[in-house]
């Protein structure tokens, strides 16, 4: 086959291939190198407009705030609180008194520099709309990725609020 004869289409077919695989290789390669989150954090998992007590975390630990709220429109007790374990990958349900035992960081970003974020809606466009909402997956984003938490919320769009990052003691 006479090569320089069929230059342009070589370069033709090239350039695409060659695309592509720039394309696939900046979404994959930085997830190769980014460090994994290494900070636990404090959500709670309801819906705490329903509850008479609103949680804020202040000077480093979470309390309780009386909302003033007619008693016989809300529920009593507390919503439910977990702890994501990030090397564990996985979350623990705990207690109010437990969780005022935790030294928290309220920023949005831990100081591993990692949010957590909530999947979008975008499922494409027409012709490509696929419905593939994921509102109710949570995702670490930071150093130029993202990993998947599998936090434990039940179903429902409101039921997430993230409080504070878990610092060591």
């Amino acid at each position: 086959m006479d090569y320089k004869k069929h230059l342009t289409l070589i370069i033709g077919i090239a350039i695409p291939v060659l695309m592509v695989i720039f394309v696939a290789a900046s979404i994959y390669i930085p997830a190769y190198f980014a460090p994994t989150p290494q900070f636990s954090f404090l959500y709670i998992s309801d819906n705490t407009y329903d509850y008479r007590w609103d949680y804020l975390v202040r000077s480093g630990t979470i309390t309780r705030i009386d909302r003033n709220a007619d008693v016989k429109y809300v529920q009593t007790g507390d919503p439910i609180f977990y702890i994501y374990d990030a090397a564990k990958k996985e979350s623990t349900q705990i207690s109010f008194a437990e969780a005022q035992k935790l030294k928290l960081d309220e920023s949005p970003i831990s100081p591993d520099e990692y949010e957590i974020v909530r999947g979008n809606g975008n499922g494409g466009g027409f012709p490509f709309d696929f419905n593939d909402n994921d509102y109710n997956s949570f995702y670490f984003r930071g150093h130029n990725t993202a990993f998947r938490a599998k936090l434990k919320t039940n179903g429902n769009y409101w039921n997430f609020r993230f409080l504070g990052w878990i610092l060591p003691s």
